[in-house]
């Protein structure tokens, strides 16, 4: 549009069919109005997708070694509360498993895929834990952590007293 637009409205005269073609294809947008109720159901259909989505897909339904530290914590948590009915513990017991759960979480010991069986967003079972019928207490093992040797590389030095 020219400067002399807004001048030629001021003075009445009217702009022509040719002239609005003119108008850029980004300020079209604000020719055409929409109802309310179009802004409403537009709104809605978003929200019904947002809620499909959400509803195909769980934040917990992803590998054991994908999950966040607080999710890893909200698992083991219902671990607890399913031994605990499993196994009949009592209050005391079910609490010093989620303090040993928790304490064996925070260290690292839990951050491999083979050690913690999980399927369905539910946890199966954990390898490196140990439960004594007995005295129905819980029981964290140790991991051995595998030592590699790996020859290092010889500096020239060495290299010069193995030929002495």
């Amino acid at each position: 549009m020219e400067s002399t637009d807004l001048k030629e409205v001021l003075k009445g005269r009217e702009i022509t069919l040719e002239e609005t073609s003119e108008i850029k294809n980004a300020d079209k947008h604000i020719l055409h109005k929409k109802t309310h109720e179009d802004d409403i159901s537009e709104a809605l259909d978003a929200l019904n997708c947002d809620t499909e989505i959400e509803m195909e897909t769980s934040m917990y339904d992803k590998d054991w070694t994908k999950l966040e530290k607080g999710m890893k914590l909200n698992r083991l948590k219902k671990f607890v509360e399913s031994e605990k009915e499993e196994k009949g513990l009592n209050d005391k017991c079910s609490e010093s498993l989620e303090n040993l759960l928790f304490k064996m979480c925070n260290e690292g010991q839990f951050n491999k895929a083979n050690i913690v069986e999980y399927e369905n967003e539910k946890i199966i079972s954990i390898k490196i834990l140990e439960y004594d019928e007995d005295s129905k207490t819980y029981r964290g093992k140790k991991q051995k952590k595998k030592i590699r040797t790996t020859p290092k590389s010889k500096s020239n030095l060495d290299r010069l007293f193995k030929k002495k």
